[in-house]
């Protein structure tokens, strides 16, 4: 488990100092696009940029995790250079190139307590909720 780990953490590194937003309509004057603030402060406010960096080695450490208690663990760790391959050669960063990952993840994902499958269907729908509210009323775009 310790390669795991050292793995992962060599990824966010990665991840830490290459993450940019070159392609011109992921400018922070087009604030309209409620992603464009986020990539924005993560990638160009250091400070902000180191803080982000804790919930990416997070993610990437329980991921790891995941998969290695999970009945899929090859599936699991077969869909991450997928998942890297869908997104990481596009220059335009946008939210539902990551959405095939996300839901082949949560097909694959360990089975969770039934307290803790409540609380984050609860999360989702209230995020969801707050989106569409955003969107219908078109305060914001994501």
């Amino acid at each position: 488990m310790g390669g795991c780990c050292q793995s992962s953490l060599v990824v966010s590194c990665c991840i830490f100092y290459t993450y940019e937003h070159p392609h011109p309509y992921n400018a922070a004057s087009l604030d309209f696009y409620r992603h464009n603030l986020f990539i924005y402060y993560t990638s160009d406010v250091i400070a902000i940029r180191a803080l982000a960096f804790i919930p990416v080695a997070w993610m990437s450490l329980s991921y790891v995790t995941a998969a290695t208690v999970s009945d899929y663990t090859a599936e699991m760790l077969l869909l991450a250079p997928f998942a890297l391959l869908s997104f990481v050669p596009l220059p335009l960063i946008e939210p539902r190139y990551y959405l095939v990952a996300l839901s082949l993840f949560l097909a694959f994902r360990p089975a969770m307590s039934t307290g803790a499958t409540v609380v984050t269907l609860a999360y989702y729908l209230v995020g969801s909720a707050y989106i569409l509210f955003g969107i219908s009323r078109q305060a914001f775009f994501l």
